[in-house]
């Protein structure tokens, strides 16, 4: 499916957005076979860190959706990652480890970027802090998973189990997109 414009078909984020705009497509799949892929794979060590555009690029092609469910089906895609009852109540936020404390979120749905407002800052910084505690010399990107536990509350009884598998299986896809 396309991805939705950036006009006021898009449906209204439920945090606190301060600017969102669509994502440039990525580059165009490759013919190779997946056996292909891991076969030509080799570790290559970088002296700098990615950029933005190809962390959510990864993000994009680990999590975006494929299909939408229409509106009478609920807040429902179809994506390459699993998730229970197709819900994707596991949202990728990515948080620069550098400069101004901005935080971002992508939309898989929509296949947005969007800025947040975050609510506390102060919390945003001592979050970097504690990771430049562990990796004084980071520059990269943090990427934080947010469960929606109401969202699949109100599909299943008890949704913590799922909300974890379903953060597992994403981790899982974003280090093989990632490869």
């Amino acid at each position: 499916p396309e991805p939705h414009p950036i006009s006021g078909t898009a449906k209204r984020s439920p945090l606190p957005v301060h600017r969102q705009w669509s994502r440039k497509p990525a580059v165009a799949s490759s013919t190779l076979s997946f056996a292909d892929v891991l076969e030509g794979r080799r570790s290559v060590r970088t002296t700098h860190g990615p950029r933005f555009r190809d962390i959510i690029d990864i993000v994009a092609s680990g999590v975006g959706a494929r299909a939408v469910a229409p509106p009478e089906a609920g807040d429902r895609h179809i994506a390459p990652v699993i998730s229970a009852g197709a819900l994707h109540a596991v949202r990728i936020t990515v948080l620069p480890l550098r400069g101004d404390v901005r935080i971002f979120a992508y939309d898989a749905r929509q296949d947005l970027v969007q800025r947040l407002v975050p609510a506390l800052a102060s919390g945003l910084v001592a979050f970097r802090d504690r990771v430049r505690d562990c990796l004084p010399t980071a520059g990269g990107y943090a990427i934080i998973l947010l469960a929606d536990a109401q969202m699949a509350g109100r599909v299943y009884r008890d949704p913590e189990s799922l909300l974890w598998r379903d953060a597992g299986a994403i981790l899982q896809r974003l280090a093989m997109v990632a490869w």
